[in-house]
């Protein structure tokens, strides 16, 4: 007959203990997973850290959205200017340093005060996208319908 030890097994508690080791020790494995534990702890720390300082820091200010604008334009060569663009196209390029685009709204508010026509495409491939045609499109091709 077994004899039932107090913490559950059966047999004398030294034979059941001989194996295991003691209680207050940490096998390897633990102390491994008890270390990974800790580093990611201290990881998370500091992307909240790094977190609440990008919160504190002041959003950065947009310059004038006209100049921006025209030094793109400026920057282009001579053939790229050539061409109709979608609205997204020129927000893309408009991206400031903290990765944030233009409003549409705000760029087209813009780009008609500088000229620029809104015209959509029809096409069944392209159906209802709109295009934005620069003012030196317009003024080199006075027959196009715009």
């Amino acid at each position: 007959m077994a004899v039932l030890s107090v913490d559950g097994g059966s047999g004398p508690p030294s034979e059941l203990n001989a194996d295991r080791p003691a209680k207050t020790d940490i096998c390897s494995h633990h102390k491994k997973q008890s270390f990974r534990v800790r580093s990611y702890i201290q990881n998370l720390k500091k992307l909240v850290d790094v977190e609440l300082a990008r919160k504190q820091r002041p959003a950065p200010t947009r310059g004038d959205l006209q100049a921006d604008l025209v030094g793109w334009w400026s920057s282009l060569a001579e053939y790229q200017q050539a061409r109709v663009f979608q609205i997204s196209e020129i927000g893309a390029a408009l991206v400031t340093d903290s990765g944030k685009k233009p409003a549409a709204r705000l760029l087209a508010k813009e780009l008609r005060k500088l000229g620029w026509r809104e015209k959509r495409s029809w096409e069944k491939s392209g159906r209802n996208k709109r295009y934005w045609i620069p003012p030196c499109e317009i003024s080199k091709n006075p027959f196009k319908n715009n």
